[in-house]
């Protein structure tokens, strides 16, 4: 009787260790318990139905390699050093007033910003220096 319960206990525990392997995405750790755990229901109990073959794990998409747009945009947004304090814009050193940002209470206030006016005037001498192709003429037209 004693080592049908002793034998009942470590299969019990070969169960838990399978759930919590699973658990923790151990797919692994899952068939050597399982393996284990056949080992031990075979002496136990004799031979076992043959056990569904491992289809594998999950194995995550690899990461995009070019940063998300939203960085390459705030990126374009050059740093530019706080100059002065107005009610509820910042003057930064550029000359351009952005909007007061509210800051985390208890820190210190922020000595930068990133000028979005300065970003697009970039843009546009970028657009500027741009040499275009003139459009082409449709076929038949003079």
């Amino acid at each position: 009787m004693q080592d049908t319960t002793d034998a009942k206990k470590i299969l019990a525990y070969l169960r838990d260790m399978i759930d919590l392997s699973r658990q923790l995405h151990r797919p692994d750790m899952v068939d050597l318990y399982c393996d284990a755990w056949e080992v031990a229901a075979t002496q136990i109990y004799g031979a076992l139905p043959p056990r569904k073959p491992n289809i594998g794990h999950y194995v995550a998409e690899p990461k995009p390699t070019t940063p998300p747009v939203w960085r390459h945009m705030m990126l374009a947004k050059p740093f530019r050093k706080i100059i002065a304090r107005d009610g509820d814009t910042e003057i930064l050193e550029c000359g351009h007033r952005i909007w007061n940002f509210a800051d985390i209470p208890g820190s210190p206030p922020a000595k930068r910003r990133r000028c979005g006016d300065c970003a697009r005037a970039n843009e546009t001498r970028k657009d500027a220096g741009r040499v275009t192709r003139p459009p082409e003429k449709a076929a038949g037209s003079a």
